[in-house]
């Protein structure tokens, strides 16, 4: 039919030395050598593996402990989703690896009224999947799913949980994160830079992120009714949409870091069946994008919400 005489002609245009005519219906993947193909592809990933865990726990008089903690776990491998001209760009993203190391303490102090927690962490990650970036012959630069050869992130956390008096109660943590690519990775970026982007931090990790929050609450009848007033923040570091080093550092994906806070009051009854709050997110209307990616000849950015105030009612029954 018409159809497929437009699609052998398109097979023609794109060189195969061996179009094979389509009828409607038919799909057009070729194989390495560009030639058409009709048959389904057979592109089996056969894998396997075992996990696995162990820790040390060591309990103090007082009530707190220190661990120390080894895994190793998998993500399973797939079969990307894409649109290329080559069977060869349909290759299986394998199975990726991480080997963890994490060694950390809980600490309650002061008649369990303040909590203070802490790890210091080393992940290392082996054929790691990320969104990347391939070339096919005829349809140039495609997003897709890539294994990163060798990784690492480490780094650590601290958080402090404290209740300061019978209704005032405080929390804050902050996590420090250290990530990097540790063998050579020649690739695409989004920014369509082709480099060895060995030593690039892993995209969306963000070195410091900072989140905490303070509540007061209070008596306001004689059956229990509480008031309650608080806020939190969260601040989280700059960090790239992408690969980035010197020499191809993607500027246009580099998401800004950010400052939130979020406020709230209300009214709830003192057994938790009903809770009524009054709200607002962002209220200092931060401006912020979330990601930024590649599509065609743009760059887009998803920008996070703007300022939102309302009011929410839960009941349990």
């Amino acid at each position: 039919g018409d159809e497929g005489a437009a699609l052998f002609n398109v097979l023609q245009s794109l060189g195969s030395p061996n179009p094979v005519a389509l009828v409607a219906g038919d799909c057009y993947p070729m194989d390495a050598t560009f030639t058409s193909i009709k048959d389904p592809l057979d592109n089996p990933l056969d894998e396997d593996n075992t996990a696995w865990r162990a820790g040390l726990t060591y309990d103090f008089n007082a009530g707190s402990l220190a661990y120390l903690t080894f895994s190793r776990g998998y993500k399973s491998g797939i079969i990307p989703t894409i649109a290329p001209s080559s069977s060869a760009d349909f290759a299986p993203t394998t199975q990726e690896r991480v080997d963890a190391i994490e060694l950390g303490f809980k600490a309650p102090m002061l008649d369990n009224r303040l909590q203070l927690n802490g790890a210091i962490f080393h992940y290392d990650y082996v054929d790691k999947q990320l969104r990347g970036t391939i070339f096919d012959d005829n349809f140039g630069l495609l997003a897709t799913m890539v294994n990163v050869p060798e990784s690492k992130i480490k780094g650590l956390e601290l958080e402090l949980i404290a209740q300061l008096t019978d209704g005032l109660s405080l929390s804050l943590n902050g996590t420090y994160i250290d990530s990097e690519v540790t063998d050579t990775f020649v690739v695409y970026n989004k920014q369509l830079q082709e480099a060895d982007f060995k030593g690039s931090e892993l995209p969306y990790t963000p070195q410091m992120q900072i989140n905490g929050s303070i509540q007061y609450e209070w008596p306001v009848s004689d059956n229990g009714m509480m008031a309650f007033v608080g806020g939190s923040f969260s601040y989280a570091d700059d960090s790239n949409a992408t690969f980035a080093v010197d020499g191809a550092k993607a500027d246009q994906f580099v998401v800004d870091s950010y400052t939130l806070l979020n406020l709230q009051a209300g009214l709830a009854a003192a057994d938790g069946n009903w809770r009524v709050t009054l709200f607002g997110k962002n209220v200092t209307d931060e401006y912020r994008w979330n990601s930024v990616y590649h599509g065609s000849d743009t760059t887009f950015r998803s920008a996070g919400m703007p300022a939102v105030y309302g009011v929410s009612l839960s009941l349990r029954m």
